[in-house]
């Protein structure tokens, strides 16, 4: 398995991870449901 750094974060992680990742833009709606009352 092949692996790569995560932009600046530090973290390395294997190409399979990043080829799945969605970078969505601001003002887009997310692919999940999120309750906000169950935030942090």
């Amino acid at each position: 398995m092949k692996y790569g750094p995560l932009g600046r974060s530090g973290l390395i992680v294997s190409r399979i991870c990043l080829g799945g990742n969605s970078w969505g833009a601001k003002g887009r709606r997310g692919w999940g449901k999120f309750d906000e009352s169950e935030a942090p």
